[in-house]
């Protein structure tokens, strides 16, 4: 993790943006979550460790599904250890992109359509009004996952990994297939411009 360069995360997350390159968007997912991720031994909880949702005696992920799952969606196990180290590791060999003025400018409409939306609008029906970004359905709530990992959309009682790492137990659950906290997110709650700036550097 000490070997990642939070800005050059970033910015391979907003050249994504144009360019469709999910492998590059996901490093950002990974390094949100990671980057506080405590040393612990194995504590039971609710179902597996209760730090980390890993099983003691897991089953190995092949290395072939984490990269196809990476260039495919963007990545879809973003609390999972295994996946970051993957991710992470796989960045770092990655020629790191530098953003231009269009792959900025574009960003920056992703967030301002994100903050038009009604206030009660739910996650799971934002991603419509970004359709700006090239993908589909499940590109875009990924997208969304990692903008709330990253805590720039949370809200006040369910908060992204910004500040400290969420034990998978202290995740708070709900009746949809969306990550937490963005699970929880609705366009009332806002776009915190903090994130923005920590992560993306387009404020």
């Amino acid at each position: 993790m000490a070997r990642v360069d939070p800005a050059a995360v970033g910015a391979a997350f907003v050249v994504s943006l144009a360019t469709r390159r999910l492998d590059l968007r996901s490093a950002l997912g990974s390094y949100a979550v990671g980057r506080h991720l405590p040393e612990h031994p194995f504590r039971q909880g609710m179902a597996g460790c209760r730090v980390c949702g890993l099983y003691e005696r897991d089953t190995p992920i092949s290395v072939t599904e984490l990269d196809h799952e990476r260039r495919t969606w963007g990545g879809v196990r973003h609390e999972d250890p295994r996946y970051v180290a993957f991710d992470l590791t796989e960045f770092l060999s990655t020629p790191q992109p530098v953003p231009g003025e269009r792959d900025v400018a574009l960003c920056r409409s992703v967030l301002a359509a994100l903050r038009a939306l009604p206030p009660a609008t739910t996650a799971a029906k934002a991603g419509p009004a970004l359709r700006m970004v090239p993908g589909n359905k499940h590109e875009r709530d990924v997208l969304l996952e990692i903008l709330g990992y990253c805590g720039i959309l949370q809200t006040d009682a369910h908060r992204g990994f910004a500040d400290g790492f969420v034990e998978h137990d202290d995740r708070a659950q709900r009746n949809t297939d969306l990550a937490y906290p963005i699970r929880w997110w609705k366009a009332g709650d806002g776009v915190n411009d903090t994130n923005v700036a920590r992560f993306l550097a387009v404020a």
